[in-house]
């Protein structure tokens, strides 16, 4: 590994990096929901005015978990000026944007949709930009 300075971090790719760790922390919210909903009888488990069973919220449990860790890495990476985190980050980004068109009609899609297009406008700054390339050259 080099020693070459890459530089100060740009605020865009903090703002990138604290958005995922935001979401990181927005499926620890989600995870300890699931975890409870699994553990409460039927008539509490209502998904779509239906009763879910407990498979479900085990699915989505782990899935949680998963996607916890993978943010938070990602984050994690991206301040470490990682190129590859740099490109993930586009596409967490454009894949949460098109799941708020499902929701669009709630707050959270709206919500959703707005930080999605933020991450992506100040993920592919010039400043960002730059970051990736001088973590990749710092890499080799």
């Amino acid at each position: 590994m080099s020693l070459v300075d890459p530089g100060p971090r740009p605020a865009s790719v903090s703002f990138a990096a604290a958005m995922m760790f935001l979401a990181s922390l927005g499926y620890a919210v989600l995870l300890v929901i699931h975890i409870y909903l699994i553990f409460q009888p039927g008539e509490a488990q209502l998904l779509f005015s239906t009763t879910a069973p407990d498979f479900y919220w085990i699915l989505m449990a782990c899935l949680d978990a998963v996607l916890i860790f993978g943010f938070a890495w990602i984050g994690l990476l991206a301040m470490r000026g990682d190129p590859g985190a740099g490109m993930t980050i586009n596409l967490l980004a454009l894949i949460n944007l098109v799941f708020s068109l499902f929701n669009i009609l709630h707050g959270v899609g709206w919500a959703t949709l707005v930080i999605s297009v933020l991450v992506l406008i100040v993920n592919n700054s010039p400043s960002a930009k730059a970051w990736y390339r001088a973590g990749a050259a710092i890499g080799e």
